[in-house]
C-alpha cells in the first residue's frame, strides 16, 4: 500500500504520468534489471526504511494499513527530499532558503 501512495505522489505531483508501478519484490535476478519503472524493493532506502518501520514497533502492535502506509510514505519522501537537495546544493545559483518550509508553504 505504500509502494502505491509513493506512486501515487509521484505521478501526480510529478510529470511522471508514463512511469508504471512494478509491485514484485526484488530477488537480485537480471531479469530484474532490465524492467523499467517505479520499482520501489530495489530502492536500497527504501528497503532500509521497511526495516526501520518493522524494528520501531517491535513488539508494538502496528497501526492500520492506511496509517503505516502514509508512514512509510512520508518518511520515504523525507529520504528523497534531502537527496535531492543535496544533489542540487552543487547547482550553480542553489541557494538553501530557496528551500526553507517558509518559502515552500508561502503559495501553498
Amino acid at each position: 500500500m505504500a509502494q502505491e501512495k509513493i506512486y501515487h505522489l509521484l505521478t501526480n505531483a510529478v510529470p511522471f504520468q508514463n512511469i508504471k508501478l512494478i509491485k514484485e519484490d526484488y530477488t537480485f535476478e537480471d531479469r530484474q534489471q532490465k524492467l523499467s519503472g517505479l520499482f520501489l524493493s530495489r530502492d536500497v532506502d527504501y528497503r532500509t526504511l521497511l526495516g526501520d518501520v518493522e524494528a520501531q514497533y517491535g513488539e508494538e502492535e502496528l497501526p492500520d494499513k492506511e496509517n503505516l502506509a502514509e508512514e512509510i510514505t512520508v518518511n520515504y519522501f523525507y529520504l528523497v527530499f534531502k537527496a535531492l537537495l543535496t544533489d542540487l546544493s552543487d547547482y550553480y545559483g542553489y541557494d538553501p532558503s530557496y528551500f526553507s518550509l517558509e518559502n515552500l508553504l508561502k503559495d501553498a
